[in-house]
Protein backbone atom coordinates (compact mmCIF):
# COMPACT_ATOMS: atom_id res chain seq x y z
CA UNK A 1 0.00 0.00 0.00
CA UNK A 2 1.15 3.44 -1.16
CA UNK A 3 1.52 5.87 2.10
CA UNK A 4 -0.61 8.67 1.92
CA UNK A 5 1.06 12.35 3.18
CA UNK A 6 -0.56 12.01 6.40
CA UNK A 7 1.10 8.64 7.00
CA UNK A 8 4.50 9.93 5.46
CA UNK A 9 4.29 12.42 8.12
CA UNK A 10 3.02 10.34 10.57
CA UNK A 11 6.63 7.53 9.97
CA UNK A 12 9.05 10.48 9.93
CA UNK A 13 7.91 11.56 13.26
CA UNK A 14 8.19 7.87 14.64
CA UNK A 15 11.35 8.24 12.97
CA UNK A 16 11.01 5.08 10.54
CA UNK A 17 11.46 7.17 7.12
CA UNK A 18 13.86 10.45 7.38
CA UNK A 19 14.08 13.11 4.46
CA UNK A 20 17.30 15.20 5.04
CA UNK A 21 17.14 18.26 4.27
CA UNK A 22 13.28 17.46 4.65
CA UNK A 23 11.37 20.62 3.04
CA UNK A 24 7.33 20.33 3.29
CA UNK A 25 6.46 22.22 0.29
CA UNK A 26 7.58 19.21 -1.25
CA UNK A 27 5.53 16.69 0.37
CA UNK A 28 2.79 15.94 -2.06
CA UNK A 29 -0.25 13.83 -1.30
CA UNK A 30 1.56 10.32 -2.13
CA UNK A 31 4.57 11.35 -3.13
CA UNK A 32 7.67 13.76 -2.17
CA UNK A 33 9.42 15.77 -4.60
CA UNK A 34 13.54 15.22 -4.92
CA UNK A 35 15.73 17.82 -5.85
CA UNK A 36 18.30 17.46 -8.30
CA UNK A 37 21.87 17.81 -6.80
CA UNK A 38 24.94 19.18 -8.42
CA UNK A 39 27.01 16.26 -8.60
CA UNK A 40 27.57 13.83 -11.82
CA UNK A 41 29.51 11.41 -13.84
CA UNK A 42 29.38 12.54 -17.18
CA UNK A 43 30.83 10.31 -19.96
CA UNK A 44 34.16 11.06 -20.98
CA UNK A 45 33.62 9.87 -24.72
CA UNK A 46 33.44 6.50 -26.23
CA UNK A 47 34.52 3.80 -24.33
CA UNK A 48 34.13 0.19 -24.49
CA UNK A 49 33.11 -1.49 -21.19
CA UNK A 50 32.59 -5.35 -20.71
CA UNK A 51 29.27 -5.41 -18.88
CA UNK A 52 29.65 -7.64 -15.73
CA UNK A 53 28.54 -8.13 -12.15
CA UNK A 54 30.88 -5.47 -10.75
CA UNK A 55 31.32 -3.11 -13.77
CA UNK A 56 30.21 -0.06 -11.72
CA UNK A 57 33.65 -0.17 -9.60
CA UNK A 58 35.35 -1.55 -12.41
CA UNK A 59 38.52 0.22 -14.10
CA UNK A 60 37.14 0.40 -17.21
CA UNK A 61 33.88 1.98 -15.79
CA UNK A 62 35.89 4.79 -13.99
CA UNK A 63 38.45 5.92 -16.88
CA UNK A 64 34.77 6.15 -19.19
CA UNK A 65 33.36 8.50 -16.61
CA UNK A 66 34.77 11.83 -14.88
CA UNK A 67 32.72 12.96 -11.75
CA UNK A 68 32.26 16.79 -12.28
CA UNK A 69 30.05 19.33 -10.17
CA UNK A 70 27.63 21.88 -11.28
CA UNK A 71 26.73 25.47 -10.45
CA UNK A 72 23.83 27.14 -11.17
CA UNK A 73 24.96 27.20 -14.89
CA UNK A 74 23.51 23.25 -14.40
CA UNK A 75 24.35 20.74 -16.64
CA UNK A 76 23.63 20.75 -20.53
CA UNK A 77 22.00 16.81 -21.90
CA UNK A 78 22.95 16.50 -25.78
CA UNK A 79 20.27 14.04 -27.38
CA UNK A 80 20.57 11.03 -26.11
CA UNK A 81 23.07 11.42 -23.53
CA UNK A 82 23.17 9.97 -20.09
CA UNK A 83 24.46 10.79 -17.08
CA UNK A 84 24.50 9.91 -13.92
CA UNK A 85 23.32 12.34 -10.92
CA UNK A 86 22.28 12.49 -7.44
CA UNK A 87 19.41 14.07 -5.59
CA UNK A 88 20.14 16.54 -2.73
CA UNK A 89 18.15 14.93 -0.01
CA UNK A 90 19.34 11.45 1.46
CA UNK A 91 16.81 9.01 2.18
CA UNK A 92 16.91 6.75 5.02
CA UNK A 93 13.77 4.19 5.36
CA UNK A 94 13.47 1.61 8.42
CA UNK A 95 13.29 -2.39 7.72
CA UNK A 96 9.61 -1.85 6.81
CA UNK A 97 9.35 0.58 4.09
CA UNK A 98 10.44 0.87 0.70
CA UNK A 99 10.27 3.08 -2.16
CA UNK A 100 9.79 3.84 -5.65
CA UNK A 101 11.29 6.96 -7.93
CA UNK A 102 9.22 8.35 -10.39
CA UNK A 103 9.76 10.70 -12.80
CA UNK A 104 7.51 14.06 -13.04
CA UNK A 105 5.66 14.58 -16.58
CA UNK A 106 6.31 17.93 -16.48
CA UNK A 107 10.05 16.89 -17.38
CA UNK A 108 8.85 13.34 -18.93
CA UNK A 109 7.07 15.23 -21.63
CA UNK A 110 10.25 16.80 -22.49
CA UNK A 111 12.07 13.89 -23.09
CA UNK A 112 13.78 13.69 -19.57
CA UNK A 113 14.19 10.13 -17.73
CA UNK A 114 15.66 10.31 -14.57
CA UNK A 115 15.86 6.23 -14.04
CA UNK A 116 16.80 3.95 -17.24
CA UNK A 117 15.36 0.61 -15.05
CA UNK A 118 16.77 1.15 -11.21
CA UNK A 119 13.35 2.49 -9.53
CA UNK A 120 12.93 0.44 -6.50
CA UNK A 121 14.61 2.09 -3.02
CA UNK A 122 15.48 -0.85 -0.85
CA UNK A 123 14.50 -1.36 3.00
CA UNK A 124 17.13 0.13 5.29
CA UNK A 125 18.86 2.19 3.09
CA UNK A 126 20.84 5.05 4.02
CA UNK A 127 21.56 7.27 1.14
CA UNK A 128 21.42 9.82 -1.39
CA UNK A 129 19.23 8.45 -4.65
CA UNK A 130 21.62 8.00 -7.76
CA UNK A 131 19.34 8.80 -10.97
CA UNK A 132 20.34 7.47 -14.41
CA UNK A 133 19.31 10.49 -16.07
CA UNK A 134 18.61 10.16 -20.10
CA UNK A 135 18.12 12.87 -22.38
CA UNK A 136 15.36 10.46 -25.09
CA UNK A 137 14.81 13.99 -26.84
CA UNK A 138 16.01 15.46 -30.04
CA UNK A 139 16.57 18.98 -28.05
CA UNK A 140 19.52 20.25 -25.97
CA UNK A 141 18.64 20.22 -22.07
CA UNK A 142 19.86 21.75 -19.58
CA UNK A 143 19.30 20.50 -15.80
CA UNK A 144 19.71 22.99 -12.81
CA UNK A 145 20.73 21.88 -9.37
CA UNK A 146 17.80 22.49 -7.01
CA UNK A 147 15.03 21.59 -9.37
CA UNK A 148 12.25 19.14 -8.56
CA UNK A 149 13.71 16.48 -10.79
CA UNK A 150 11.84 13.26 -9.46
CA UNK A 151 9.01 11.92 -6.92
CA UNK A 152 9.75 9.31 -4.38
CA UNK A 153 6.20 6.56 -3.49
CA UNK A 154 6.95 4.73 -0.14
CA UNK A 155 5.03 1.46 0.57
CA UNK A 156 4.80 -0.35 4.06
CA UNK A 157 6.14 -3.97 3.42
CA UNK A 158 4.60 -7.08 4.70
CA UNK A 159 7.35 -8.19 6.47
CA UNK A 160 10.49 -6.00 7.45
CA UNK A 161 13.86 -7.31 5.76
CA UNK A 162 16.88 -4.61 6.02
CA UNK A 163 18.80 -4.52 2.37
CA UNK A 164 22.68 -5.31 2.64
CA UNK A 165 23.93 -4.55 -0.53
CA UNK A 166 27.02 -1.96 -1.90
CA UNK A 167 25.28 0.89 -2.50
CA UNK A 168 23.31 1.12 1.27
CA UNK A 169 25.20 4.06 2.61
CA UNK A 170 25.69 5.12 -0.79
CA UNK A 171 26.69 9.32 -0.62
CA UNK A 172 27.26 10.58 -4.19
CA UNK A 173 27.75 9.06 -7.51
Amino acid sequence: MVLSKTKILEMMKKGELLITPFVKENLGAASIDLRLGNEFLVPKGKCKIAVRENTYFSKEFQNCVKKTKVGKEGITLKPFQLVLGTTQEKITLSKNLCGTLQGRSRFARLGVMVHISSDFVHPGVDNMQVLEILNVSPFTLTLYPGMKICQILFERMEKGVEYQGSFKKQRGV
